[in-house]
């Protein structure tokens, strides 16, 4: 099984790298684990264009930054584990981003 994390924190080596390090080093022996540390990456808040939604069968966006990539990795995942410190009750600003993005990959978005 591929199993994708995604590791929110601002800090790399913090308190939530640790108990993500800890899981995957849980699992790692039976699945194949792939770490992404997302403020090692570039990704724009969602802009509520809904271009994303043009193409039925197809995760797009406008927007040419580093969650098409992160996207079609979690696609490709058979689990995604979302590790994030919590800043006033809510994800941490760095991973907040990418899933407000994750409305790319819901397809028929606003049918019935």
């Amino acid at each position: 099984m591929k199993i994708l994390t995604l590791l929110g924190s601002p800090k790399i080596s913090g308190n939530t790298a640790t108990v993500l390090s800890m899981f995957e080093e849980n699992v790692k022996t039976e699945h194949e684990v792939e770490r992404i540390h997302i403020t090692q990456h570039k990704v724009g808040g969602c802009l509520g264009c809904m271009k994303c939604q043009a193409k039925k069968d197809a995760p797009g966006c406008v927007q040419k930054d580093d969650a098409l990539t992160i996207f079609d990795k979690m696609i490709h995942a058979d689990a995604i584990v979302y590790a994030s410190p919590l800043y006033c009750w809510s994800f941490s600003s760095q991973i907040k981003p990418l899933i407000d993005r994750h409305v790319c990959l819901v397809s028929g978005y606003g049918t019935p």
